[in-house]
């Protein structure tokens, strides 16, 4: 369950990112639920991208392999990061996008 509310939380705070980018929220809405299945189509080419260029495990795309994880540990030989830093990496990543959305908010919006 805490990873489910954890990737409820990330997807909500990269959708507000976008909906502070973006002029109307529609599209931010769409392009962060839209952009969340297709990464999660993806994910194997993911994986493999992963394993030929070892920094782009830390992109927060890969922060979404938590729940399979936490249910597959034989996934942290996909995803080269283990529970603990995907959790982590998560908090941050979030914590990151939601700084963000505030920043362009407030420099939206004086």
């Amino acid at each position: 369950m805490l990873s489910t509310g954890l990737t409820l939380l990330f997807l909500m705070s990269v959708v507000l990112l976008l909906g502070t980018l973006f002029t109307s929220s529609t599209p931010a809405i769409l392009t962060g639920i839209i952009g969340y299945f297709i990464v999660t189509i993806f994910n194997q080419l993911c994986f493999y991208l992963y394993a030929k260029v070892s920094w782009l495990k830390w992109n927060p795309l890969n922060m979404i392999n938590l729940g399979e994880q936490i249910q597959t540990p034989q996934l942290q030989q996909l995803t080269r990061l283990n529970l603990s830093t995907l959790t982590i990496g998560y908090i941050a990543y979030l914590l990151l996008f939601l700084t963000l959305a505030n920043y362009s908010f407030q420099t939206r919006n004086v």
